[in-house]
């Protein structure tokens, strides 16, 4: 591959395509989250109480987004990226069940 690109060049794409990458992978956790979310609520609410506790619930699922920002400052280390992955999605379950037993 160094036959047609220069070593800069080809670290430039991995680089972005690392970035791509995880930006993705955490948007598509936000929609997956967000998603069972509402299938859960739409099936197993019986009242409004339960109801405006999806309301409270349904914010939550920006923080993958927010975690697919930060990846983009952890571009140069592949272990951070996927640290901060798993940081966010254990973010994600702390917040939730706490808000779900309060």
């Amino acid at each position: 591959m160094s036959q047609f690109v220069s070593e800069v060049q080809l670290t430039v794409l991995l680089i972005a395509s690392s970035m791509t990458f995880f930006f993705m992978l955490l948007s598509a956790f936000k929609l997956i989250a967000e998603t069972i979310n509402g299938l859960s609520f739409l099936f197993f609410v019986d009242s409004r109480d339960e109801l405006n506790l999806y309301t409270s619930l349904k914010p939550l699922s920006w923080i993958f987004l927010v975690g697919g920002f930060l990846s983009i400052f952890l571009t140069f280390s592949i272990w951070g990226m996927v640290g901060i992955s798993v940081l966010v999605i254990l973010i994600y379950l702390v917040v939730f069940f706490i808000k779900l037993v309060l």
